[in-house]
C-alpha cells in the first residue's frame, strides 16, 4: 500500500464525535502509554488506550497481539 500519513487539522466546527476514531497498532503499547504519560497526555476513560489530540481527534492505541489477521469462521464466505 505504500507510504501512509494522516493529516489532522484545528478548526472543526462540529460537535466532537464519541465513537469515531481511529487506532494505531503498535509493538509495545506499555511503551506508547508511557510515552504520552510523559508528554503530559492522559487516556481517556475505559479499557482502551485512547485520547484525545490537541484538537480533539480521538485516536485508539492498539497492540499487535490485540489483532486479528484472519476472518472469524461466521464471517467467511
Amino acid at each position: 500500500m505504500g507510504d501512509q500519513f494522516l493529516a489532522l487539522q484545528k478548526g472543526r466546527t462540529e460537535a466532537a464525535d464519541e465513537g469515531r476514531h481511529f487506532g494505531l497498532v503498535v509493538d509495545d503499547k506499555d511503551a506508547d502509554r508511557k510515552a504520552l504519560s510523559e508528554a503530559g497526555i492522559q487516556p481517556l476513560p475505559g479499557p482502551f488506550l485512547d485520547f484525545l489530540d490537541p484538537w480533539g481527534n480521538r485516536i485508539e492505541i492498539v497492540g499487535y497481539d490485540n489483532i486479528q489477521f484472519t476472518k472469524a469462521p461466521n464471517v467467511m464466505p
